[in-house]
């Protein structure tokens, strides 16, 4: 294949000079690039290639999933709880200082 396209040495010379650095040409060229649909990779087969016996099985996550636990069922009777010797009593009496009245 030819060279790619590009100035004059002279003039190259005269660009980096001026530039200060060697620019970075942005043109593309097919032989400088990969393709865009590279071949499958080649790989040794492994565990997950067999029809049976296949360690995946035992992993799944899909045979994980269960109908979700009931926490709370609403057409049970609730029991009610007694009060304790606690909270029979006096009411607080009132401190000193600003109160907060929402």
């Amino acid at each position: 294949m030819s060279a790619h396209r590009s100035v004059s040495p002279a003039i190259r010379l005269v660009r980096d000079f001026l530039l200060g650095r060697h620019p970075n040409g942005q043109l593309r060229f097919p032989d400088e690039i990969s393709t865009r649909s590279p071949p499958p990779p080649n790989l040794p087969p492994g565990p997950a290639c067999k029809l049976s016996d296949n360690y995946y099985y035992t992993r799944d996550a899909r045979r994980e999933v269960d109908h979700p636990k009931l926490l709370f069922d609403g057409t049970v009777p609730m029991k009610k709880i007694e009060a304790g010797e606690g909270a029979k009593g006096k009411p607080k009496l009132p401190e000193p200082g600003m109160r907060y009245l929402p």
